[in-house]
């Protein structure tokens, strides 16, 4: 997994740094949080600029990426 992959490539200082060693626990924990009861949650850029908003010509529908 990437977070594998980041621990090998990073020095130890950079471990600590971006503390590599408390993100798998963080993952878990939202895992455990966010998908439960099936609910549908997306992540998003958390803004509306132009180049985050797609529309559909035919349908109308709008998608924030």
């Amino acid at each position: 997994n990437w977070l594998k992959a980041a621990i090998k490539v990073c020095s130890a200082a950079e471990a600590v740094e971006f503390e590599l060693g408390k993100i798998e626990m963080e993952i878990s924990t939202l895992e455990k949080e966010l998908f439960r009861d099936n609910d549908n949650i997306g992540f998003c850029h958390n803004d509306l600029q132009y180049g985050n908003i797609m529309m559909d010509e035919e349908t109308k529908t709008v998608t924030i990426i």
